[in-house]
């Protein structure tokens, strides 16, 4: 892996962990109407290289669903629960 590269997961790595302090300070997103779940996100990244952390709070855990690129539309119910 490049340094660039390296360097680029490092940090992203570092804004997941942040996710253990106050993960309500992200924004649900429409997934969380579609299936009846309280599902929040996490952005990540710049412009063409922009990934999306789906992710939900089960007390004081926060279980990361999947992260796909923004670009992408809406998450499946197989990518977030894995039916």
């Amino acid at each position: 892996m490049s340094e660039t590269a390296t360097r680029w997961f490092s940090q992203f790595v570092k804004a997941l962990e942040s996710l253990k302090t106050f993960p309500e300070r992200y924004s649900r997103v429409p997934e969380s109407d579609v299936y009846g779940v309280e599902i929040r996100q996490l952005l990540y990244g710049k412009r063409g290289g922009m990934r999306r952390a789906l992710f939900k709070i089960d007390g004081d855990t926060v279980r990361i669903l999947c992260i796909r690129h923004a670009s992408r539309g809406n998450a499946t119910r197989n990518e977030l629960f894995g039916e």
